[in-house]
């Protein structure tokens, strides 16, 4: 795709500059794989999507300070990952609204849109889904992202690596760290 290797100067210069053939070709390649990573991460489809625009937002802002240091798609992995942390610790601080969330559970005429289950059944796994979405909280960002995208998502080595711009090797290592984490992590809970 890219006629300039990623990692030359003359690359680096024109994401520096903001070359407009090159942050367009930029966008193509790599708008895709970040949504990906952002419904990885737990994200639904207009947040991913929020996500993926602040990201670009935010890298245009600071291209001009490129250096070449990471590949690019770390870079943009790396801003993306903080606007996921940032959206993270802007919906702890604010409530949910209550009566939104209710009345969503209805459709136009007064029904049920999904039944609700039995009340033992619903409160086993949501206590089950509140522990897990617990223990996922607490893995580092990159951990939760390999385990989300591979065991959730259901990606690819191939495609995980890509989107996280690791190594299989690599990407190995973080699944299993993050399963070893949840695995600590549940045994505690469950205890």
């Amino acid at each position: 795709m890219s006629s300039i290797p990623y990692e030359s100067e003359i690359f680096i210069q024109s994401v520096r500059e903001l070359d407009r053939k090159t942050m367009s070709q930029l966008v193509l390649e790599h708008t895709k794989i970040l949504r990906r990573a952002c419904l990885g991460m737990g994200f639904k489809d207009d947040i991913a999507d929020d996500l993926v625009q602040n990201t670009w937002v935010t890298f245009f802002d600071v291209a001009n300070r490129y250096e070449g240091r990471s590949k690019i798609k770390t870079f943009l992995f790396g801003i993306l990952y903080n606007k996921a942390r940032e959206l993270r610790r802007s919906e702890k601080k604010h409530s949910h609204d209550e009566w939104n969330e209710f009345e969503s559970r209805f459709d136009d005429t007064g029904h049920w849109v999904k039944p609700p289950e039995a009340p033992d059944v619903f409160f086993e796994r949501s206590q089950n889904m509140i522990i897990l979405s617990s223990c996922l909280d607490k893995l580092p960002m990159q951990q939760r992202a390999a385990f989300t995208l591979k065991e959730v998502q259901e990606l690819s080595t191939e495609e995980v690596s890509e989107v996280m711009g690791v190594s299989a090797n690599n990407l190995g290592v973080l699944s299993f760290r993050a399963k070893a984490n949840l695995r600590e992590c549940l045994e505690k809970e469950d205890a």
